[in-house]
């Protein structure tokens, strides 16, 4: 089977289409149509003037279940840290208790040490 060579790939930016915000897009064959024209009007994607032609998973959502996905997620977050704070404090606390109670038990030994003394 002979082998087929391929000229090298040439970027080519037309034929492209434009959009506008209130208008059919409109295929443009060359720069000079192009530059024909108003750039602040005609734009490269639907997406430039604020147009969604796909929605994206969190606007799915959105539109679906009635909330924003994005926001519940930081909701959440939000939340596990303030947990994570509590629990922390609480720890915290915990600890505190336990070094009291460590530093009584050896104050108390401490002080029965003279006593075992004396008695020898």
């Amino acid at each position: 089977m002979p082998k087929i060579e391929y000229p090298p790939y040439k970027y080519v930016g037309y034929p492209k289409v434009k959009y506008h915000a209130t208008h059919d897009p409109v295929t443009v064959e060359s720069s000079e149509e192009e530059e024909y024209l108003d750039k602040d009007e005609w734009k490269d994607s639907p997406e430039d003037h604020g147009i969604i032609t796909h929605p994206s998973k969190e606007q799915q959502m959105k539109t679906k279940l009635g909330f924003n996905f994005e926001e519940l997620k930081e909701k959440k977050k939000a939340e596990k840290s303030a947990a994570l704070k509590r629990l922390t404090a609480k720890e915290a606390q915990n600890v505190k208790e336990v070094v009291e109670e460590t530093e009584e038990e050896t104050e108390e030994q401490e002080s029965e040490a003279p006593k075992k003394k004396n008695r020898r």
